[in-house]
């Protein structure tokens, strides 16, 4: 007999939002102490093979984009803000 009925979930609610996978944190953390190094390998070897697509697959291996990781960013001011207040 199953533990749950037809059609539930054995996790309701899922994944918390925001977790992320063990690899993407080694990857993070890899990239974090030998970001430097690693960068300046990359295009060095790029340049010298004149090959820009490895460069590109070998970095987004090394360094996921990050989807789920907040950019800051200013939002510029509304009309109604630059307008001068009434008396």
């Amino acid at each position: 007999m199953p533990q749950w009925q037809k059609g539930q979930s054995g996790n309701p609610n899922g994944r918390p939002r925001g977790a992320r996978n063990k690899s993407t944190i080694a990857a993070e953390k890899l990239f974090g102490e030998r970001a430097e190094e690693l960068t300046n390998v990359a295009i060095e070897l790029a340049a010298k093979e004149k090959n820009v697509a490895a460069l590109r697959l070998c970095m987004d291996r090394i360094y996921p984009k990050g989807r789920e990781r907040p950019t800051p960013f200013d939002l510029p001011r509304s009309p109604l803000q630059r307008m001068p207040s009434l008396p």
